[in-house]
């Protein structure tokens, strides 16, 4: 029952969204003619054109909302099938911590100054940093497909 009115609620919200962008299209388009300055047209719907792109911000925060929501219920129902997850998830964070904040070197090098590209010690740490977290996942992605292609030996 509880998930009947779920369904009805999400259809009327779903319905409701289509006929007011609906709507403000074709208002939009009923205003609008063929040889217009931007600043007319501007003037003519730009308030229309706002809700609209209101709308689909909105719609765009529903969905997002539903799916984060969703996805932590389905996730955190049965914690205990999901501790792999969590271990991978974790391990992942872990590495990239230690790439940004252990591994990383802040020195710009004279390369960049020479070129005239200005770079800060904060942005040359955190590109280095990203570069040192893929050669970590590369290597572990390597390792990881050689270890599976040699214990299909051992079987």
């Amino acid at each position: 029952m509880k998930s009947q009115g779920l369904k009805i609620g999400l259809a009327v919200l779903r319905t409701l969204i289509i006929a007011i962008g609906s709507i403000l299209l074709i208002m939009i388009a009923g205003a609008s003619v063929a040889e217009e300055t931007y600043v007319e047209g501007m003037a003519n719907y730009g308030g229309l054109l706002d809700g609209v792109y209101n709308l689909m911000v909105g719609a765009l925060v529903l969905c997002a909302a539903a799916a984060i929501i969703f996805g932590l219920v389905y996730f955190f129902g049965n914690i205990k099938n999901r501790m792999g997850s969590l271990i991978g998830f974790a391990v992942f964070a872990v590495i990239g911590l230690i790439s940004f904040y252990a591994l990383a070197d802040g020195t710009v090098l004279s390369a960049y100054e020479s070129s005239g590209i200005e770079v800060t010690e904060g942005e040359s740490s955190f590109a280095g940093g990203g570069v040192i977290f893929v050669y970590i996942l590369g290597g572990i992605a390597l390792l990881s497909i050689i270890w599976a292609e040699v214990s299909r030996f051992f079987k």
